[in-house]
């Protein structure tokens, strides 16, 4: 596993259904990646996803922050950099995913969010970082594609470095 990888912590952010939940973190594990926060879990997430997601932990030897809320991961994290994950219509700044690696390459911790309602982070939420959007993606794909593009295009950068 590339160091770069441990620098990166996944954020999924006030989500309520399990099958969500479970998916974004065999997506997020499934490709190698290591810290997992999920912060606000509610419902069947909370009850049935969480202890799910443990055992993925373990099974694939990631890590498993649970939150509160966000603002208690990003002060247990202490990011360098914040992005948070959103469809076009919300975000500031296009996903540049070889400024990722970079910062990540450099030892920095970047924190990436995913809101795991549809249609993702609220405004509160989305002041707390540098709201990001992938370019290419003109409708709304829901947290589990957005999350694959984004981890999948990361992982690319990340290996050519």
């Amino acid at each position: 596993m590339c160091e770069e990888k441990r620098n990166l912590v996944m954020t999924i952010h006030n989500v309520s259904s399990q099958q969500r939940l479970i998916e974004l973190a065999k997506v997020f594990y499934g490709l190698g990646y290591v810290n997992l926060v999920v912060s606000k879990a509610t419902g069947a997430a909370a009850q049935i996803g969480i202890p799910e997601v443990q055992k993925i932990s373990l099974k694939t030897g990631g890590r498993l922050i649970i939150t509160a809320d966000l603002e208690d991961a990003i002060e247990l994290i202490k990011p360098n950099t914040i992005i948070l994950l959103t469809q076009k219509a919300y975000g500031k700044t296009a996903y540049k995913p070889e400024e990722i690696a970079m910062e990540l390459s450099k030892g920095l911790t970047v924190m990436m969010v995913i809101g795991g309602l549809e249609p993702g982070l609220t405004s509160r939420d989305l002041s707390l970082g540098e709201p990001t959007y992938i370019q290419g993606i003109e409708g709304e794909l829901g947290p589990v594609g957005l999350a694959t593009i984004a981890l999948y295009e990361l992982k690319k950068h990340l290996e050519k470095s």
